[in-house]
């Protein structure tokens, strides 16, 4: 989605217009979690999920719609892992513009959002 946006002329979505982002982001993982409940397989992992988008609308200080928090109490994961952020691993690209700073005070939103929606 970022960089269909690129392609666009938009370099950060997300800094130019964090709701229509986020609404482009929440419809594709709504229907990333619904193709997961119709796969024959019994495991299906996501490297983000639901709640991610409100965490980071939070971060940014943003207001939205209750369509996101519907979508958390709708969607529910059965299990999540969360990773600190980790240095020496941690890049900046075309993709991911925050620095390392930025990812750790993001991590405390997504800690903060996946325990308010019961995880």
């Amino acid at each position: 989605m970022i960089k269909a946006a690129q392609n666009e002329g938009i370099d950060q979505l997300f800094l130019t217009d964090p709701l229509l982002f986020s609404l482009r982001l929440l419809e594709g993982r709504v229907n990333q979690f619904n193709a997961a409940v119709e796969n024959p397989k019994n495991l299906v992992l996501y490297d983000r999920g639901i709640p991610d988008i409100l965490a980071y609308m939070d971060y940014a200080g943003q207001n939205y719609p209750q369509i996101f928090v519907e979508a958390c109490k709708n969607h529910q994961y059965d299990q999540v892992f969360m990773l600190p952020p980790w240095e020496e691993i941690h890049e900046v690209d075309n993709e991911r513009y925050e620095d390392f700073s930025i990812a750790k005070a993001l991590h405390d939103f997504l800690v903060k959002t996946y325990t308010y929606y019961g995880y």
